[in-house]
């Protein structure tokens, strides 16, 4: 999923919600405790009334709002992720950016766990939003470990070292060896290991890549060639 640029490029990886619990095995138990009944009944009734819910006039559907509190809540729950994107939540930007909006998604699934909300109109309250605070923190907890497996922070880390390279001394044009000596931490490094970094920087729109004309040498294949964004590096003289 990481390494696709398409998925990346349409943002698809960030609407997830990552998770990856404690593993179990090799702990299990053969016998379990069964779940307790007034959990099984407490679940099926509110499965029941949630599929028996009556449909709202066409021109009237249900409409959820927040109370005063719970607005206030989820801009203070904004105020604080926007910080931390700068630097703690640098290399997930682009899931922790929508973090915002899968808070009160859950927000709203929280409040209509209680049909009676629906039905008399109650505004989503204070105290549903706090529950759904805790849980999107419980999902940008697990996110942060998932984008560290996965190797994106060490991917989104190095291409942010190539971007300040470039920042001190950019020009015009970059052969393909220039920008590779630029990441390569060592000798050994392969090329489909610095690739990623690059790719990076191509998709969030600081590089652009293009193919320069053929040397017309059979089976010699011309490698490819970068160019820095004018607007982003300041290059005026760039077109």
């Amino acid at each position: 999923m990481f390494d696709n640029g398409v998925f990346i490029g349409r943002g698809l990886n960030a609407r997830f919600l990552y998770c990856k619990p404690k593993s179990p095995i090799g702990t299990r138990k053969y016998d379990t405790n069964p779940v307790p009944e007034y959990i099984e009944s407490n679940y099926e009734s509110l499965i029941i009334n949630l599929l028996e819910l009556q449909e709202n006039d066409e021109d009237h559907p249900y409409i959820l709002k927040l109370s005063e509190e719970a607005y206030q809540l989820t801009e203070m729950f904004f105020d604080e992720i926007e910080a931390r994107l700068i630097k703690e939540l640098e290399n997930m930007c682009d899931w922790a950016g929508k973090l915002q909006g899968a808070m009160l998604r859950i927000s709203g699934v929280l409040h209509c766990m209680d049909i009676d909300n629906l039905y008399e109109n109650r505004p989503v309250s204070k105290e549903t939003v706090m529950n759904a605070i805790d849980i999107a923190g419980y999902f940008l907890e697990h996110a942060k470990m998932a984008y560290q497996l996965m190797g994106v922070d060490e991917e989104l880390e190095r291409a942010g070292k190539l971007l300040r390279k470039l920042e001190l001394d950019p020009k015009e044009m970059y052969t393909r060896h220039e920008i590779h000596k630029l990441v390569r931490k060592n000798q050994n490094e392969s090329t489909k290991e610095i690739e990623p970094i690059v790719t990076e920087l191509i998709e969030r729109g600081y590089l652009m890549e293009f193919q320069p004309p053929s040397t017309n040498k059979i089976g010699a294949k011309p490698k490819p060639s970068y160019k820095l964004n004018p607007l982003y590096f300041n290059l005026k003289h760039m077109e």
